[in-house]
């Protein structure tokens, strides 16, 4: 009986410790603005909150671009899906700290105008990644 338990113990221990060295997306997990009180000031301000910070590299003026994917099933043949990853835009971030960042809005792809999306600015749950690029 008692192997029994270390046996389960043991893997229990082995799916908890595999399940935490996935891999983890980056995300915006929240979205805040400021709404402008006095009549014709047309600047909001917005900051976007992450969920990645300094112990993954991301400092001060690092620029993320952000996607979104979208999934679309094939109902015709194989009813395989298909998954997309859309460029929406750019951050930079402005405050960065342990496992979180505040980042602010550079620019949103130009592509899409041309696309339908549901909302065609950053939202929560959108991913980022570091631009490797510049």
């Amino acid at each position: 009986m008692r192997t029994l338990n270390l046996h389960l113990l043991a893997i229990l221990l082995l799916l908890f410790t595999a399940s935490m060295s996935m891999a983890k997306d980056f995300i915006i997990i929240s979205i805040k603005q400021d709404f402008p009180m006095i009549n014709g000031q047309t600047d909001l301000k917005k900051n976007f909150y992450l969920n990645v910070g300094n112990k993954h590299g991301i400092v001060e003026g690092t620029k993320l671009n952000v996607f979104r994917k979208r999934l679309l099933r094939n109902p015709y043949e194989t009813k395989k899906n298909y998954n997309y990853k859309i460029k929406v835009g750019q951050l930079e971030v402005i405050h960065s700290e342990g496992n979180s960042a505040i980042a602010k809005m550079l620019n949103t792809s130009q592509k899409l105008e041309s696309m339908q999306l549901n909302v065609e600015n950053f939202m929560i749950g959108d991913k980022v990644e570091i631009n490797l690029k510049e």
